[in-house]
């Protein structure tokens, strides 16, 4: 498991992992802080060595499997 880190961007948070020492941001919270309402579409355009898959305990501490980019 992935240790996050979440940063403030204009009071909207902005979860981060380390994946092999580089950091990920989550999709979800890049798109909302953009205003980019469907993320799956987003991670359709980027290259594949940009996207990732990782798993996160959300706010109830259930597993979740999330998208992230580099």
């Amino acid at each position: 498991m992935n240790e996050l880190q979440t940063f403030n961007f204009n009071n909207q948070p902005v979860r981060t992992v380390q994946i092999n020492n580089q950091p990920y941001w989550v999709l979800k919270d890049v798109c909302d802080v953009l205003g980019l309402t469907t993320p799956s579409r987003v991670a359709e355009r980027l290259e594949g060595d940009e996207v990732s898959q990782t798993h996160i305990i959300d706010a109830l501490g259930r597993i979740q499997n999330t998208t992230v980019i580099t």
